[in-house]
């Protein structure tokens, strides 16, 4: 539950937690102070801040105090507003991302996706959410409790071992990062991605494609290399972040490349980047 309240000319936003059972309260408890410890400490334009938070103002139910955000999420604010630059929005989750992965031990979000996204007053998209997917799902047995279905890679339903799917959470953020470029440039959700990987197969193209820009489609080779079958076989947050920058750079008015070029430049990042070898992150 989201309320919206005015002190002091301020407006703030109450996200309230949904109680599930009345035996589960103490285990909530502990997951909400530990993503507490965590999401207190991050300092990013394009993650959301964190005011406060309290476990009495609503009797057995915990709250988060945090900005306002008029705007909604992306998808809100794309509806309204068509012709913003989806790509700069792009860029800014991916920053995001980028941030929370490079904190040592890694961040790892759980549960990217479009409605995860929000838009602030100077139109910059800030990161969400992050954990209260886990904390909601904390009563789960899974070390990898948490996020919303459509957008799980799909390690997650043909692994066995449950274990083994939680080791590194962050090429599961890459993976909802890839479905979620997928909604800012169809406004559909990720269906066709989750029956294709699931499959074992490449995303395909989406219907929308035939009217795409090349833009578009440079964007769409990151998402695609975002949303491989296998983990070890997506981009890094860094690897996006540098990608992007690459592209746009590339896309300036006085320069085209064609979608050929743009394959060649996101095997060359992956190469750079995956003979790195990556410390392994946590998931809370």
């Amino acid at each position: 539950d989201v309320y919206h309240v005015e002190i002091a000319n301020v407006s703030i936003c109450v996200r309230v937690l949904r109680q599930t059972a009345a035996n589960d309260i103490e285990t909530i408890r502990k997951d909400f102070c530990r993503e507490l410890v965590v999401w207190r400490q991050l300092r990013h334009p394009h993650v959301i801040s964190l005011y406060g938070a309290s476990l009495d103002i609503f009797p057995k139910r915990f709250c988060f105090i945090l900005p306002w955000f008029p705007f909604g999420s992306i998808l809100s604010f794309l509806d309204k507003n068509p012709d913003h630059d989806r790509f700069a929005a792009i860029a800014q989750i991916a920053d995001g991302l980028e941030y929370l992965h490079s904190i040592r031990p890694p961040v790892i979000h759980k549960d990217i996706k479009a409605a995860n996204v929000l838009v602030d007053e100077e139109k910059n998209c800030v990161l969400s959410d992050f954990g209260l997917s886990y904390v909601l799902d904390s009563v789960a047995s899974a070390p990898e409790a948490g996020g919303t279905w459509p957008w799980m890679p799909p390690e997650f339903f043909t692994c066995p071992d449950p274990n083994t799917r939680a080791r590194d959470g962050r090429p599961r953020d890459v993976y909802s990062f890839g479905c979620t470029i997928f909604e800012i440039m169809t406004g559909l959700q990720p269906f066709m991605i989750m029956k294709a990987t699931t499959d074992g197969q490449s995303a395909p193209l989406p219907p929308t494609s035939s009217s795409w820009t090349p833009q578009d489609l440079h964007f769409w080779d990151i998402a695609k290399s975002c949303v491989e079958v296998d983990p070890d076989q997506r981009l890094t947050a860094v690897d996006i972040s540098a990608l992007i920058k690459e592209v746009r750079r590339s896309l300036s008015p006085h320069r085209s490349i064609s979608p050929s070029t743009t394959n060649s430049v996101v095997s060359q990042f992956k190469l750079q980047f995956f003979c790195a070898t990556n410390d392994i992150g946590f998931t809370f």
